[in-house]
C-alpha cells in the first residue's frame, strides 16, 4: 500500500515516520495535475492512514494530526484547480 513499508515476518508492521508522511501528503496533494487525481489520490492516502491506524502503525494522536494535513493540503489543491478552471 501508498505510504506503507513491506512488513517483515513475524515483526510487527513498519511505517515511515510522521514527518516522512507529511512530506508525501504535501508532495502528492501539491503536484495533482487535476481534480480527478486529487480525488483518486486523496481517496487513496486517506484508506492508507486508516489502515495504518489500524494496524497499530499510527498513534491515535498522528493519524488524527496528518488526517487534518490531508484534509486541508486537499482543500487548498482543489480551490487553487477550481481557479485555473
Amino acid at each position: 500500500l501508498w505510504l506503507r513499508l513491506p512488513r517483515n515476518r513475524g515483526e510487527r508492521p513498519r511505517s515511515l515516520s510522521s514527518l516522512a508522511l507529511q512530506d508525501i501528503i504535501k508532495k502528492e496533494m501539491r503536484n495533482a495535475p487535476n481534480r480527478v487525481v486529487l480525488n483518486r489520490r486523496y481517496t487513496i492516502m486517506s484508506t492508507n492512514l486508516r489502515l495504518m491506524f489500524e494496524h497499530e502503525e499510527l498513534s491515535g494522536t498522528t493519524y488524527s494530526r496528518l488526517k487534518t494535513l490531508l484534509r486541508g493540503e486537499y482543500e487548498d489543491r482543489w480551490n487553487e484547480l477550481r481557479k485555473e478552471d
